[in-house]
């Protein structure tokens, strides 16, 4: 389902997906045929996962969030596919995960860490592994083994993070 609205894809197993990624405006940026392979490999990912994912192309990356509930409340976990620019990991894919700060007016947030992708084709099992820790809301047991806590590179986008 596309919601014109928020230019957001509703992804996930039993619903209509459509394969291309809009940004903010509502413009489509993208088709999966012309993604490259790990931001083709996430949202195949997310079309084949058990809980849907807003997906969306911004400034930063691909932002995908889960749309499940967690004991009542909207689950706030993030999750931001970007292509690393500085570091020893310069030109790799990374996903950072965190939670945005609930105070309004603050652009803090809190990270929960992040895991370098391989070069080329990244592994599924990972990419799902990344996507059950989103949707368990960061859950300790759902870590995936290769998620780094600390890394020598900038994630782009918010002013600070914060590590819970």
């Amino acid at each position: 389902m596309v919601d014109n609205r928020c230019t957001r894809l509703a992804c996930g197993k039993g619903v209509f997906v459509p394969v291309l990624l809009s940004d903010s405006s509502g413009i489509v940026v993208s088709t999966i045929s012309s993604m490259d392979a790990a931001t083709s490999a996430l949202v195949r990912a997310v079309q084949k996962h058990d809980v849907g994912f807003y997906v969306q192309r911004t400034a930063a990356g691909v932002e995908f969030r889960p749309a499940n509930e967690l004991q009542g409340r909207p689950n706030r976990a993030v999750g931001l596919l970007f292509q690393i620019r500085d570091g020893s990991f310069q030109g790799r894919r990374a996903l950072f995960f965190f939670k945005e700060s609930q105070v309004p007016t603050s652009r803090n947030r809190f990270a929960y860490g992040t895991v370098v992708l391989p070069n080329g084709m990244p592994n599924m099992d990972l990419i799902e592994a990344c996507l059950d820790f989103a949707a368990s809301g960061f859950h300790a047991d759902k870590r995936p083994e290769a998620l780094r806590r600390a890394v020598n590179f900038m994630v782009p986008g918010g002013e600070e993070t914060h590590h819970d």
